[in-house]
């Protein structure tokens, strides 16, 4: 069995609420699971809105991203109603990805969703088809289905691995740089560890989506199993046991991207490090110059030692922030972690205790390094 995303075509808005409500009393039987549902109008003009949605909460997320990306695909620029701008189809084609669609099932519902139409979207697990078609056809539907195809994150774990090479190769660059192109290097690799702090949040929280997605299924599944019978409950507890592999699977992918960013971004502790002990080196060199300097060269010594007294300052900060920041993600981490060993047995729960303890072993490693930089450039600035 599989998720499956419906796309229902009706005549009039009035048809589709029959087919919303049929889809409820299935849910109730136990003939399908709905996770969630929205009924949506393309009016005389062209534009799309959302006329009614059932479940906005993690497990409505791909109904909600589908529909964002119909609106924007199916509606274009003329058909947008929910204050999507300009860039409407770069978002709209994220949308249809996050929901594991593709163009031709929107293509497909796009040439029967005509001005005056209305169109029933929602995500089902169907133990068989026949019920669905048979009551969207009397309810004068025309049924569009497809299964879910996760393909997003797979492409995070390839866009964290491409840009840790980037990363590397712009270290590389720098170190070989002369002193002329070094501030253009420099100012490439900020971008880069923008863009490699970027893609590191966006996966965290697909991480956090996934996981929260399907838990919410399981509850829904758990709640139709205790009223089905038979073959069906047979099927809906094999979607759970399915959904549970494929958790394990995605999240796998996911924090190979975390974990892929944080290896690239694991040398910055030694640099601020490296930049506090230079920055020391040369803040104590220009205390002492000036106690010898004539009266002449100590303004322009001055002013040296104030710009320098302003790094060792933001290098200061910088290095709490990160502390505080890495805090945040271990711990993040670790409770996500812990709430997996709660539900795991045997080799799965080792593996994910192993991971907890590498976690705390690699921030624990990572925090010396910063607090060894903080404590330098305090020393420096209070003597």
């Amino acid at each position: 069995m599989y998720d499956t995303m419906l796309a229902v075509v009706f005549d009039d808005e009035q048809s589709a609420y029959k087919g919303s409500t049929a889809l409820t009393e299935m849910h109730a039987t136990g003939d399908l699971t709905v996770y969630a549902s929205a009924v949506i109008a393309k009016d005389a003009g062209g534009t799309i809105s959302v006329k009614q949605a059932q479940d906005e909460g993690p497990v409505g997320m791909a109904v909600g991203t589908l529909v964002g990306g119909m609106i924007g695909l199916i509606g274009g620029p003329a058909g947008v109603a929910l204050g999507m701008a300009g860039g409407f189809g770069i978002g709209a084609m994220r949308d249809i990805h996050v929901a594991g669609v593709d163009v031709t099932f929107l293509d497909d519902v796009g040439l029967l969703l005509s001005p005056g139409k209305t169109a029933l979207v929602a995500e089902v697990l169907e133990g068989w088809r026949v019920p669905v078609d048979e009551q969207m056809g009397a309810a004068g539907g025309t049924v569009f289905r497809q299964p879910r195809v996760d393909v997003v994150d797979a492409q995070y774990e390839r866009e964290a691995a491409a840009r840790k090479a980037e990363w590397a190769e712009l270290k590389a660059e720098f170190a070989d740089a002369g002193a002329k192109a070094k501030a253009a290097v420099q100012a490439k690799l900020d971008a880069a560890k923008a863009g490699l702090e970027k893609t590191r949040e966006n996966a965290q929280a697909r991480f956090n989506e996934v996981e929260a997605e399907a838990r919410a299924k399981i509850e829904s599944l758990k709640a139709q199993i205790a009223k089905a019978s038979g073959e069906t409950k047979a099927k809906f507890e094999a979607r759970v046991a399915e959904i549970k592999t494929d958790l394990a699977e995605r999240q796998a992918k996911l924090e190979k991207a975390v974990d892929d960013i944080d290896e690239a971004l694991k040398g910055i502790e030694d640099e601020i490090r490296s930049d506090v002990e230079a920055t020391k080196a040369e803040w104590e060199q220009l205390k002492s110059d000036i106690a010898q300097a004539s009266a002449e060269s100590k303004a322009e010594l001055q002013a040296k030692l104030d710009a320098v007294k302003a790094g060792l300052k933001k290098t200061k900060e910088d290095a709490e922030a990160r502390l505080n920041a890495l805090d945040a993600e271990a711990k993040a981490k670790i409770e996500a972690l812990n709430a997996r060993i709660a539900e795991a047995t045997g080799e799965a729960k080792a593996k994910i205790e192993a991971r907890v303890a590498e976690i705390k072993a690699d921030l624990a490693e990572r925090k010396e390094k910063l607090q060894q930089a903080s404590k330098l450039a305090g020393e420096a600035l209070s003597a």
